[in-house]
């Protein structure tokens, strides 16, 4: 089962041999592609060959690269080798809109729910007990916008930003770990056959991953948490990350939720989510959507 991260920050040639990532520097590495989980390419001197990005595609190995200002901008996604890709295809771009508003109704109170958490391992019990609330009386479709009334009681009291504009490193950390997680939802809704341009509630048509920025919602709280609680540090730079915070930063998908009453790796449990999707969306039942919570500490 694929569980490393690979993060490549200085100059580099990779290639392909006997089905292993070679990367070519000062001396040579070679790690078996069937290891491999997330590969992060954070240098413009880095180059590959395209037997190589063939094989990542093939092993669905997120592929990402940084812009240079070290972020996230563009991922190797495969196209679909899935068996069933156009009655899935079919199945998604056709879902009723009742559908759609009771999967993002369940993505919505799920995501609230883990804030709430968040918020009490921190010890805000009483803008916990909020979320608690708004969490509850969300709608089908969220048509009163609990969520967003929910994340500023949130962010406010986390970092006393309720609209996360402010360029701290708090924000800049949490954005690359947001896009982490996103680039691996968005690889495992392509292997289980599904368009990630074609979202639920998402549907900006500049958006290649719509459906991507639905799904994560819930697994924000994991990033956040991990990052607040195990990365944060009182001496970080006020608006950047550096080499040891990005890589910390990767790590988040080996952290674990629990998923059906079991725990499991970040990474494992957004496939398990992009599949209960599909399930879903074929069976036309919205209870089908698994999605994470928080372990017990």
């Amino acid at each position: 089962m694929a569980w490393r991260s690979v993060y490549i920050s200085k100059p580099a040639k990779l290639s392909l041999k006997d089905n292993k990532l070679v990367i070519a520097q000062e001396e040579t590495a070679y790690i078996p592609l069937e290891d491999i989980d997330t590969l992060t390419i954070d240098n413009p001197a880095v180059t590959l060959t395209v037997k190589l990005a063939n094989e990542l595609a093939r092993h669905n190995i997120a592929t990402i690269v940084c812009d240079e200002k070290h972020l996230p901008c563009s991922n190797l996604i495969p196209i679909s080798q899935h068996s069933r890709q156009a009655k899935i295809t079919n199945a998604q771009i056709n879902m009723s809109q009742p559908l759609r508003k009771q999967l993002w109704q369940r993505i919505v109170k799920q995501k609230i729910a883990n804030q709430a958490e968040v918020l009490r391992r921190f010890g805000y019990s009483d803008e916990a007990a909020q979320l608690d609330k708004l969490a509850f009386l969300v709608k089908s479709g969220d048509s009163d916008n609990r969520e967003s009334i929910a994340a500023r009681i949130y962010f406010n009291a986390l970092l006393d930003d309720s609209t996360r504009r402010k360029p701290t490193w708090y924000n800049s950390a949490l954005n690359y770990g947001y896009a982490i997680v996103r680039s691996i939802v968005a690889r495992s809704l392509v292997e289980r056959g599904l368009v990630p341009a074609y979202g639920l509630f998402h549907h900006n048509e500049l958006n290649s991953f719509n459906l991507a920025d639905d799904i994560i919602e819930p697994y924000r709280a994991v990033v956040d948490l991990y990052i607040l609680k195990e990365i944060a540090t009182k001496d970080a730079p006020i608006d950047r990350l550096d080499k040891s915070d990005r890589i910390a930063i990767l790590d988040i998908i080996n952290k674990y939720v629990i998923l059906a009453d079991r725990k499991y790796s970040v990474s494992n449990a957004i496939g398990m989510t992009a599949e209960s999707l599909v399930g879903a969306i074929l069976e036309r039942d919205a209870a089908k959507l698994a999605l994470p919570t928080l372990p017990r500490e």
